[in-house]
Order: structure tokens, then sequence, then C-alpha cells
């Protein structure tokens, strides 16, 4: 249901072994690699400068800065998940070079709910389509078949994820580029 009804297939982390994924994965690691880690110190800095002031200002707050500061990019377990909040804004920040906000950033907030979505959907046996992949094919009104009601909603959420902040990184780019528009 992940790749096929809800649209991840283009996601590394659900990918199958094979050109794609090797493709990916070189890139990937061309521009994270362990051994290279001062290609993003500076972002790195910001984000953790900008997270200690706020947890200096406001210490009650622990969960609400760390969560703004982060939200699983690929991830799809709820454990991974919170653990990673503290990282979800550096990995927009990095991969489309756009300003997180300190407080309600839609980026965050729209990829948060991406993450949800996949982890409700690779829990084993939430969707009996994963079991009996014909079901993909039964119509959304045949009873039973809600899961397609359930994919639907999920697609439209992860092409947002998708395609959102991409576009404004171009949005952003083409502002920087042509100051005159």
């Amino acid at each position: 249901m992940v790749n096929e009804l809800m649209g991840w297939a283009w996601a590394f982390s659900t990918m199958p072994y094979g050109d794609s994924w090797r493709e990916r994965r070189r890139l990937f690691t061309k521009y994270f690699h362990p051994n290279n880690p001062s290609a993003n110190i500076p972002q790195q800095t910001e984000f953790i400068h900008k997270m200690l002031v706020q947890l200096l200002d406001n210490p009650d707050d622990f969960m609400g800065i760390t969560q703004r500061y982060a939200v699983a990019f690929g991830d799809i377990t709820v454990n991974l998940c919170i653990f990673n909040r503290g990282f979800g804004g550096l990995a927009l920040t990095m991969a489309y070079g756009l300003p997180i906000r300190e407080h309600d950033d839609p980026y965050l907030a729209l990829a948060e709910e991406a993450v949800h979505t996949v982890a409700a959907a690779v829990v084993p046996g939430a969707f009996l389509v994963d079991f009996m992949p014909f079901l993909k094919h039964i119509p959304e009104w045949v009873p039973g078949a809600g899961f397609q009601t359930t994919a639907k909603k999920y697609l439209e959420i992860q092409k947002r994820f998708r395609y959102e902040p991409f576009n404004a990184a171009v949005k952003n780019i083409v502002g920087v580029v042509s100051p005159g528009r």
C-alpha cells in the first residue's frame, strides 16, 4: 500500500534494491558521507544555536522546541520520529534551503503528517491489501475497500510533502536569480 497506493515508491527508504536505489544511494553518500561532515557544519551549527537559545529562554517548553527543530525526514516509525524531531528542520534546510519558523512551521507540520501516514500504513495487518495485492484493483465503493479512500487521502499528503518544499525552494532560487521580478 505504501509504495503503490500512497505513492512512496520514489523514496529512497522504500525502494527495492536495484539501479534506481543504487543511484540514489550514490547521490546521498556523495553529499552526506560520514567522512565529510564539514560540508553541513554551518547549517547544523545555526540550528543548534537557535535551539539552545530557545531552550535557555523557555526550558519548560523542551518538547515543543525540539519538535520545531525536528521531524523524521524519511523515517517511518513513531519512535524514530520522536527521536529525530531535532533533525527534521535541519534536514529540510539542508535539502531545500528553506528557513524554518520558530512556531507553526508549515513544512515541518507537513513532514510530520506525512511520516505519520506512513507509520500508520506500515503496521503489519493494518491493511488487507498488503497481504492480498490484487485488492488494490477493487473500486473504493466496494464494501471492505475503505483502504482505497485512506490511500487516496494519504497520497495527497505524500504529494504535498514531496512537492511543496521543492516548489518553495524553486521560488526562492528564482527570486535570488532574478531579483527584478
